[in-house]
C-alpha cells in the first residue's frame, strides 16, 4: 500500500496539473480548447438571461441537455451582481467537473487518493474525452461529476437511510439524469453493483432501496420534460422534442459503425485493459489481500467499468447517434470511464501481490508515472486568433449599429453576442436556420436597424446585398453596404421599411 503522505502527495500534484490546465489551457481563447461557436455561446446567453421560465430548463430549444447548470449560473449572477463571459462560465464547469474528485476519494473507502486518481486519470489524459468535457456546448462535465455524486450518495442511502443521506442520493442523481437521460441507466447499474456491495438480506430488498434514487431521478426528469414541450408549443408554436426512437432496421449498421469505433487505437486498448486488470483483480483463485478495503476498491473499479460500458448498448438501439453521423461526442462516457476503471482496476489487481512492500512499491511506481503523464502531456495555453478575430468583430457590430439585432448563420449569430455584455448584441440565425431563441423576435420586429451577415440572409446574394430582403415576415431596406468587414465576411446594415408581421413557418429543429 502507497504511505499515506505519499499518496496525497501524488494525488495533490496531479490534481493541480490537471485542474489548472483545464482552467487556463482549455479555457476559451486559447489555441488548445475546444472550437467556440454558437453551441458553446448559448450556455453563456442563458446564465447572463434575467428572464425565467419552462424553456430555460433545457438548453435552448433542445430537449436532450438540462440546463440546472446555467438556472445556478443565472442566480448567482443576479445575487451578486455581475455578467458572466464565456471564461468565467468555463471556470464554474471546470469547478464542478473537479469537484468530482471528493465523491472519487470517499468511494475509495479507506483508499481514497486511489478513487481520486481514478478520476484524474479519467479527465486528464490526452484525447477526446479532455476535448468534450472542456466543451462549454456539451453536457458531460455537468453530468459525469453529477453521476459520480450520484453514486457517493447511492451508497450512503443505500447503507443506512435518513434525511441527509436521501438528500445527498436523490439531489445528484435528479441532476445527473436532468443534464441527459443517459444518466438513468447508468444510475441503475450502480444502484446494482451498491446493493450487492451493503449485502443487504433480503437482497431483493436492498436492490429496490438502492434503485429508488435513480427511479425518483427519472420520473422527476420525464415530468419536466413533458411541461417543458407543452410550454414550447404554446407559447413558441414548436415542442422541441427530439425524435428518438428504437432504430430498427438500421441495428446491424448502428452496431458495425460503434464498434468500429470502439476499435479505434484511443479505444479498445483503454476497454481490454480496464476488463483484464478487473478480472484480475476479483479472480478468486489466489490469496488475496485486505478485507472491507478491498471490497470498496471491487465497487470503484467494477462501478467505473460499468459506467464505461452501459452506454454501449445505447448507442446501438437508438436512432439519434446515426442522425448525427455517430459523432465521438457519444462516446465520451466510455472513454472517461474506461480510463479511470483502468486506474482503479489496477490498484485492485495490485492486492493481488503477497509481499506488501511490493506491493506499495508498486502502486507508488504507477502514481508517479501517472502524475507525470498528467504533468507531460498537460495542454498549453497560447492565443487563439480566431477567437479574438470574434471578439474584434462582436465588438466593432456593438459599435457601430448598437442595439441592432445582426441575423447570420447559425454559426456566425450566437457567438458574437456571447463575446460582449448582456445586451449589447441580440444574434437570430437566418430564417430557416436552427432558431434556439424564439423569444427574440420581437426584437427583430421592432428594431429600427438591423444588421446582416454574409453567412446568412445574404449568402445567396454573391457578396452584393439586395436594396430589399424580408427576414421573420420583416422587410429591410438597404442603408449601408458594407457596415464592417472582418476579413472573411462582411456585414451590411438595413433599416427596418414594415410593420412587424408574424411569420408561418416554424422553427428548425435538429
Amino acid at each position: 500500500m502507497i504511505r499515506r503522505s505519499a499518496a496525497w502527495v501524488v494525488f495533490a500534484a496531479a490534481l493541480a496539473v490537471c485542474a489548472g490546465s483545464y482552467l487556463h489551457a482549455l479555457a476559451p481563447g486559447s489555441a488548445a480548447a475546444p472550437l467556440f461557436g454558437s453551441d458553446a455561446a448559448v450556455p453563456v446567453l442563458m446564465a447572463n438571461d434575467p428572464r425565467f421560465d419552462l424553456f430555460h430548463a433545457y438548453y435552448f430549444g433542445q430537449d436532450r441537455f438540462g440546463a440546472w447548470p446555467f438556472l445556478a449560473a443565472s442566480a448567482l449572477g443576479r445575487l451578486l451582481r455581475f455578467a458572466w463571459t464565456p471564461a468565467s462560465l468555463h471556470a464554474l464547469q471546470t469547478l464542478w467537473l473537479f469537484s468530482g474528485v471528493v465523491p472519487a476519494a470517499l468511494l475509495g473507502g479507506k483508499r481514497p487518493a486511489t478513487g481520486g486518481l481514478a478520476w484524474l486519470a479519467a479527465l486528464g489524459l490526452p484525447g477526446e474525452v479532455r476535448r468534450q468535457v472542456s466543451d462549454l456546448g456539451q453536457p458531460y462535465a455537468w453530468q459525469l461529476a453529477a453521476l459520480l455524486w450520484a453514486w457517493w450518495g447511492c451508497r450512503r442511502w443505500t447503507e443506512r437511510g435518513g434525511a441527509g443521506r436521501g438528500i445527498s442520493a436523490f439531489l445528484p442523481a435528479v441532476l445527473a439524469v436532468w443534464t441527459s437521460t443517459l444518466s438513468l441507466p447508468l444510475l441503475a447499474g450502480l444502484a446494482a453493483i451498491e446493493a450487492v456491495r451493503a449485502r443487504t438480506r433480503p437482497f431483493l430488498r436492498g436492490l429496490g432501496r438502492a434503485l429508488l434514487p435513480a427511479a425518483v431521478a427519472g420520473a422527476a426528469e420525464l415530468a419536466l420534460r413533458v411541461a417543458y414541450h407543452a410550454f414550447a408549443l404554446a407559447r413558441y408554436g414548436h415542442p422541441y422534442v427530439t425524435r428518438i426512437h428504437l432504430d430498427v432496421g438500421h441495428l446491424e449498421a448502428n452496431f458495425l459503425a460503434v464498434t468500429r469505433r470502439l476499435l479505434a487505437p484511443d479505444a479498445w486498448p483503454v476497454l481490454l485493459l480496464a476488463a483484464s486488470l478487473l478480472a484480475a483483480g476479483t479472480w478468486r483463485g489466489a490469496r488475496v489481500a485486505g478485507g472491507p478495503e478491498r471490497r470498496d476498491l471491487v465497487a470503484v473499479a467494477l462501478g467505473l467499468f460499468a459506467l464505461a460500458v452501459l452506454p454501449i448498448p445505447v448507442l446501438v438501439l437508438v436512432n439519434h447517434v446515426r442522425a448525427n453521423g455517430y459523432n465521438n461526442r457519444y462516446f465520451t462516457p466510455t472513454l472517461a470511464f474506461a480510463s479511470g476503471a483502468v486506474w482503479a482496476g489496477g490498484a485492485l489487481a495490485a492486492t493481488r501481490i503477497g509481499c506488501s512492500r511490493l506491493r506499495g512499491a508498486a502502486e507508488a511506481l504507477a502514481a508517479a508515472a501517472l502524475a507525470l503523464a498528467l504533468f507531460w502531456t498537460r495542454p498549453r495555453w497560447a492565443p487563439d486568433p480566431r477567437f479574438e478575430r470574434l471578439s474584434r468583430t462582436a465588438a466593432a457590430l456593438a459599435a457601430r449599429a448598437p442595439g441592432s439585432p445582426l441575423v447570420n448563420g447559425y454559426w456566425e449569430s450566437y457567438v458574437f453576442t456571447a463575446l460582449l455584455a448582456p445586451g449589447k448584441l441580440v444574434s437570430i440565425p437566418a430564417e430557416g436556420d436552427y432558431l434556439r431563441t424564439p423569444f427574440d423576435l420581437a426584437a427583430l420586429r421592432r428594431a429600427k436597424t438591423v444588421v446582416l451577415g454574409e453567412a446568412g440572409p445574404l449568402a445567396a446574394y454573391d457578396g452584393k446585398p439586395p436594396p430589399r430582403i424580408i427576414e421573420y415576415g420583416v422587410e429591410l431596406r438597404l442603408v449601408l453596404p458594407e457596415l464592417y468587414r472582418d476579413g472573411s465576411e462582411a456585414f451590411a446594415l438595413y433599416a427596418n421599411a414594415t410593420e412587424a408581421r408574424a411569420t408561418s413557418r416554424p422553427p428548425v429543429t435538429r
